[in-house]
């Protein structure tokens, strides 16, 4: 296979999905389905949205790695696959987006795909309130799974239906600072936060993979600050493939 290997002074991102509704791929298998991308990755980040159904994780996960959106949407059965390839300073990361259902009966699986995740969406919907009230036990269920030293964001979906909003930015930035993490509203629809979102999860993870406070397990929700640029450019490609881990 041939390997393309980008000069630094090239930012690019490329991304693609794979969505099998009711067949889901052994979180222990070590193999792929279809060709990976042709680009050397310095790191690769699995990242896991978590929340109730119905808040708009998927669209949130399609809208950065595919840029698309889609009215109605159906509700994720286990867990969907996305993933994208960006630059973060002079580094290629390769990112594994695992969009989860909320509905519990699906948890035994979901499970398995937590664990071991370097990042975690914590999601709400901002016209339903019991959806950020339920935050908690999505939070336990990630520390539970063997995430609790991911990096952690919390992110507030369909910012856009101001008319319908029940949940004030007040309300999520407290929670926010109460769990010591970063705080976005969003808006899949209209594109709002959603690259800001991504970009400053990859970041910290990026910041706590290469500092010595990875190697002694620092505590799960600390977070560094953001001092690397990140550029995405919108140089797609169409082959999609499926990562196994």
């Amino acid at each position: 296979m041939s390997v393309e290997v980008l000069p630094s002074s090239v930012s690019v991102s490329r991304a693609g999905s794979f969505r099998s509704p009711g067949v889901l791929p052994g979180p222990g298998t070590s193999c792929s389905t279809y060709s990976p991308p042709p680009i050397k990755h310095d790191y690769s980040f699995k990242i896991i949205t978590l929340g109730m159904s119905g808040v708009g994780k998927t669209m949130l996960s399609l809208r950065y790695t595919n840029d698309v959106f889609y009215v109605p949407y159906n509700s994720t059965i286990g867990l969907d696959y996305s993933w994208k390839s960006i630059r973060l300073g002079s580094k290629n990361i390769f990112l594994r987006v695992w969009d989860t259902s909320g509905q519990e009966r699906f948890g035994q699986i979901i499970q398995q795909y937590v664990r071991k995740s370097d990042g975690v969406v914590l999601a709400y919907d901002t016209t339903n309130p019991a959806s950020i009230e339920k935050l908690q036990h999505y939070l336990d269920f990630a520390n539970v799974s063997g995430a609790e030293n991911a990096i952690k964001i919390l992110v507030g979906c369909k910012a856009d239906l101001t008319e319908k909003r029940q949940v004030s930015h007040e309300v999520g930035k407290a929670l926010a600072e109460k769990l010591g993490v970063s705080f976005f509203e969003t808006s899949a629809k209209d594109s709002l936060n959603v690259e800001a979102a991504f970009r400053t999860l990859a970041t910290e993870i990026l910041e706590k993979r290469m500092s010595s406070d990875y190697f002694t397990a620092a505590p799960s929700n600390q977070l560094g600050s953001s001092t690397i640029n990140l550029t995405d450019v919108g140089r797609r490609n169409s082959r999609k493939w499926f990562y196994c881990f």
